[in-house]
């Protein structure tokens, strides 16, 4: 029994296979191929193989050498170009071809908390004073006093 479609057409019949004997053999079958590695009986390029040598030390093993030795010449001539000498207790000089500092460390250097050693006031009256002739005696207390203040 054929249905009909909505519109009323009956769809066309579809086309039976037709089976042929000889071909129900498996070589025309497609092969699965698993998408997992395979475990194989061997390599499948085959490399030759390296003839062995004892004369001398490999490749790498050179290159190492010459590295390290490099390195103990750049330390060498690091050391060559300052030289630290301690002087005291968290005071130490050091001394390159051109310069010499003196480097203090923050806990054993600076013993004393720094304290400035220039008056402020003082510099600034002389700034403004400067080249002035004083021509009154009270003047000078006033100034006098002013120093004193800042001491």
């Amino acid at each position: 029994m054929v249905r009909a479609t909505r519109s009323g057409r009956v769809p066309p019949k579809r086309a039976e296979p037709v089976e042929d004997p000889a071909s129900d053999s498996d070589d025309d079958a497609p092969v699965e191929i698993s998408s997992k590695k395979q475990v194989s009986s061997g390599p499948d390029i085959v490399l030759a193989e390296a003839p062995e040598q004892d004369d001398g030390p490999t490749l790498y093993e050179q290159m190492r050498a010459k590295k390290s030795e490099t390195e103990t010449a750049k330390r060498v001539k690091r050391a060559e170009k300052k030289k630290v000498a301690r002087k005291s207790k968290g005071v130490y000089e050091v001394k390159t071809k051109q310069t010499t500092f003196t480097v203090r460390t923050l806990g054993e250097g600076v013993s004393a908390p720094l304290q400035t050693t220039v008056s402020f006031r003082e510099q600034l009256l002389a700034a403004r004073t400067e080249g002035r002739r004083e021509k009154y005696p009270e003047g000078m207390r006033q100034r006098q006093a002013f120093i004193n203040r800042s001491k």
